[in-house]
C-alpha cells in the first residue's frame, strides 16, 4: 500500500510543481498577492520568513522566469500532445518527435526556457498532457558580427545621415534568434558605403542604424541612421516623443474617433503577446499607452482607419484596437478569428497595418522632414473595397499604384476588387 501511494506522488507531484506558474497568472489577472508557497520552488529560499510578498517584486519574479529575448522569435517546432502521448516526460516528447537530438539536448533547452507548455516555460520533468501545445525554440550559433547582405530594399528618402524605407511584410528589422540574417540590418550594411560599414564595424553593434521597430508582418516607413552619432540622436528624438508616427489600418467594427489610453503590459502566461491593463489594476506592471484613431470609411462591416501613436509600446495598435472591440484583420495574435478565416481564404495571412508617415525635424539640418510609404498591394486592395473614393481623396496612400496607373481611381478600385475576385457582399 505504501508503495502504492508512493508512486502515485511521483507521478502527480511534477504536475502540482508545474501548476505554480498557472497559479501565478490566474492570481496575477485577478490583483491578488501571493504567498511564498505558490511561488516556484527555486524562488521560495528567501521567502520562507515572509507572510506575504509585494506584487510589484512578485511581478518581476515571474518576469524573470521567462527569456525576453525570444519573444519574437519563431518556434522551430510546434505540437500539439495526443492521447497516447499522454503522460511522457517532456525530454523523452520531444526526444520522440526530433529523433536526431538527444533527450539530454532538450532537457537542456528546458533548463535555458527555451521550451514552451501552453505559452509557459516549462521544467524537464513535466509530463504532458492531452492537447497541450508545445513549442520548442531550437539553439544555434550566434554570430559574433552582422554581415552585410544583398537585400531588395525599397529606398524612400535618403540622404548623407539618414535613410527610409518601404519595409515589405515579412522583412524582420534586425538580427535576433530565430533570424540572425537576410533583416533589414544585413541589408542596410550592404547598402552604405565603405567608410559608413567601417564606422558600424568600430561600434560591434548588431543592431546598425536601427532606431525604431516594426512588426515583422506590419508594413511602411522604416526610418535608420548611416552612422553611429545620427542613431543616438535619432533614438533620442523616439524616446523624446518628437516624432510623429501616423499608421493605417483595417479592424473590424467601427471605432469612430477615439482616444484610447490605455496601459500596456505582458501577458502574464503567453510571453509573445502584450494586454491593455485596465486603470483599475495599478499594481500589475505596465507602461502607458496613448492612441488617436480616426475613422476614414466604414462599410458597416470593416473600417479603414487612421491611427497615430504618441507613445511607441510594443504591439500597441494591435493590443489597443483589441482592447476596443475593433480588432485588426487578418491578426493571428489579436484579431478575431471569424474575420482571420475570410481574410485567409482571400491570401490576407498578416495584419492589415501599415506605418504610413514620419514627421520629424531633421537630426542635422533641423529642416522639418515628412517620409510616407504608399499602401502595399495587398492593403490596397481591400482600402478600395471598403473605401471606394479613397484613391482621388487620399491619392499619397496610393503613389505606387499611380505611378503605374495614371487612371487610377474608382474604375480602378473596383478593376483591383474583381482582380483579387471580391465583391462587397463577399466579406460578411
Amino acid at each position: 500500500m505504501f508503495e502504492l501511494c508512493f508512486q502515485l506522488m511521483l507521478l502527480v507531484s511534477p504536475l502540482v510543481r508545474d501548476s505554480s506558474a498557472w497559479i501565478q497568472s490566474y492570481n496575477l489577472e485577478r490583483g491578488k498577492t501571493l504567498t511564498a508557497y505558490s511561488l516556484p520552488k527555486s524562488k521560495r529560499n528567501d521567502l520562507y520568513d515572509i507572510e506575504k510578498i509585494d506584487l510589484e517584486d512578485k511581478v518581476k519574479m515571474i518576469e524573470d522566469e521567462y527569456d525576453e529575448s525570444i519573444e519574437e522569435e519563431t518556434p522551430t517546432f510546434h505540437f500539439v500532445v495526443g492521447e497516447t502521448e499522454m503522460g511522457e516526460r517532456i525530454d523523452k516528447f520531444l526526444n520522440n518527435k526530433i529523433s536526431d537530438q538527444s533527450r539530454t539536448y532538450f532537457g537542456d533547452l528546458c533548463d535555458e526556457e527555451r521550451v514552451r507548455v501552453d505559452g509557459r516555460v516549462t521544467r524537464k520533468a513535466h509530463r504532458v498532457l492531452k492537447g497541450e501545445n508545445v513549442l520548442v525554440f531550437m539553439t544555434q550559433n550566434v554570430p559574433e558580427t552582422i554581415m552585410p547582405e544583398k537585400i531588395d530594399l525599397k529606398i524612400i528618402y535618403e540622404d548623407s545621415d539618414i535613410l527610409a524605407i518601404s519595409k515589405p511584410p515579412g522583412m524582420v528589422v534586425h538580427p535576433a534568434p530565430g533570424n540572425w540574417n537576410g533583416t533589414f540590418a544585413n541589408g542596410l550594411l550592404n547598402h552604405l558605403n565603405e567608410n559608413e560599414r567601417n564606422d558600424w564595424s568600430k561600434e560591434n553593434n548588431m543592431r546598425p542604424g536601427i532606431v525604431h521597430r516594426i512588426d515583422k508582418g506590419t508594413s511602411g516607413v522604416l526610418l535608420a541612421a548611416k552612422n553611429p552619432i545620427i542613431q543616438k540622436k535619432l533614438s533620442q528624438m523616439f524616446q523624446e516623443r518628437s516624432i510623429e508616427k501616423t499608421y493605417l489600418a483595417i479592424c473590424a467594427g467601427n471605432p469612430r474617433d477615439a482616444q484610447i489610453s490605455v496601459p500596456i503590459g505582458r501577458h502574464p502566461t503567453n510571453r509573445q503577446k502584450m494586454v491593455a491593463i485596465d486603470k483599475d489594476q495599478p499594481e500589475v506592471r505596465s507602461r502607458n499607452a496613448l492612441s488617436h484613431v480616426k475613422t476614414m470609411a466604414f462599410d458597416g462591416g470593416l473600417s479603414v482607419i487612421e491611427v497615430k501613436i504618441v507613445t511607441g509600446r510594443t504591439h500597441q495598435i494591435r493590443v489597443h484596437m483589441q482592447h476596443n472591440k475593433t480588432p485588426i484583420i487578418g491578426d493571428s495574435l489579436y484579431g478575431n478569428n471569424d474575420w482571420n478565416r475570410r481574410m485567409l481564404k482571400r491570401g490576407i495571412d498578416r495584419p492589415m497595418l501599415h506605418a504610413f508617415q514620419l514627421k520629424f525635424s531633421h537630426p542635422l539640418t533641423s529642416i522639418e522632414t515628412e517620409i510616407t510609404a504608399p499602401l502595399p498591394n495587398d492593403m490596397a486592395k481591400i482600402v478600395c473595397s471598403i473605401f471606394p473614393s479613397a484613391p482621388y481623396k487620399f491619392p499619397t496612400w496610393f503613389d505606387d499604384i499611380m505611378a503605374n496607373d495614371e487612371s487610377f481611381g474608382v474604375s480602378k478600385s473596383e478593376s483591383l476588387m474583381k482582380e483579387a475576385g471580391l465583391e462587397l457582399t463577399d466579406w460578411y
